[in-house]
């Protein structure tokens, strides 16, 4: 079995959004789980952003799994802003405002990048799955390498051998309690196949990020 990656998860940069927050970190008994309180949606993306780049000049290397969809557009913005201009002199006050020690670029093309949802059933070239935004935005995008990456192709994930997931799935719609219950009709007991071969995969899957050391 792989030892478990063991990842710097100190910040300076959450100790000083914190502080200037004017907020502790959480309120007991209420709350048990850390907030850090920003006052716009973008203005989370670049912290966000501003943490991810001091973790990554703290554990090069390492693996990651990053956020897909509407959520992360500001965070994008900013990881791509601040390494584009990393020499730039505003750049350099906010890294040193953040305590970002930034005489070292960050190599983002030393991560290694697992994707860890997807829809189901989905084809990869969609616009709208997982596969093609983390293939956009973070492989493309971040300079992360194909091969370093851990994927889900959902194009044909589950369809035996000769079979089109349309075939599968005609009406797009997959019901998890063939899981539990035979299959009734012909097709019902192909979806059940498919949903048993699926599930293996995704039991694989994890075995696989188990062998990357976790995800930091």
């Amino acid at each position: 079995m792989t030892t478990p990656r063991v990842y710097d998860a100190t910040s300076a940069v959450e100790a000083v959004e914190l502080a200037r927050s004017g907020r502790k970190e959480s309120y007991a008994p209420v709350e048990r789980i850390k907030v850090i309180e920003v006052e716009t949606f973008p203005s989370l993306g670049k912290l966000t952003a501003l943490r991810f780049i001091e973790w990554v000049l703290k554990n090069p290397g390492g693996v990651v799994s990053l956020p897909t969809g509407k959520t992360p557009e500001h965070f994008i913005k900013w990881v791509l802003r601040l390494c584009e201009r990393w020499d730039a002199k505003d750049t350099r006050a906010l890294l040193e405002a953040h305590g970002i020690d930034g005489r070292a670029r960050p190599d983002l093309g030393s991560l290694s990048f697992v994707q860890i949802d997807e829809f189901y059933p989905m084809d990869a070239q969609q616009e709208n799955s997982f596969n093609w935004y983390v293939n956009e935005f973070y492989l493309r995008g971040f300079g992360i390498p194909a091969e370093k990456a851990l994927l889900i192709d959902a194009t044909a994930l589950g369809a035996p051998p000769g079979c089109r997931m349309q075939d599968v799935f005609p009406d797009g719609v997959v019901d998890l309690s063939l899981r539990v219950r035979p299959g009734r009709t012909e097709l019902e007991r192909l979806q059940k196949d498919a949903i048993e071969r699926a599930d293996r995969f995704c039991m694989e899957y994890e075995a696989r990020i188990r062998e990357l050391g976790g995800i930091g």
